[in-house]
């Protein structure tokens, strides 16, 4: 396909019915959870219906997706250090043994 060219509005078959299972999932489970006392919505919100960007807003979806990435990989790293993590070294220094000492 060549990026000029518009996307079809129309869904196809298969994306149709990948929607109507996970909607159908999704009803079982809120039945499930309003039993238990908890909404679905606060636990798994469901993901946001944008539109594709055209080809000329391609350049600034993009951007604003790299910057809510690093946002999210920010908070990650203060998050885990808050916890004493290294998020970069899990393990710490520590080497796991390897070979014949690792059965003992």
């Amino acid at each position: 396909a060549w990026l000029d060219t518009e996307t079809p509005t129309q869904q196809s078959p298969m994306a149709e019915n990948i929607a109507a299972y996970e909607h159908q999932q999704r009803e079982e489970h809120r039945q499930r959870l309003l039993r238990e006392g908890q909404d679905i919505d606060e636990l798994f919100p469901r993901p946001s219906q944008e539109a594709p960007p055209k080809l000329d807003q391609l350049a600034e979806f993009v951007e604003r997706l790299e910057n809510q990435a690093e946002a999210q990989y920010q908070d990650m790293l203060k998050l885990t250090q808050a916890e004493g993590i290294d998020p970069l070294n899990p393990g710490g220094d520590h080497v796991p043994p390897s070979g014949a000492e690792s059965y003992q």
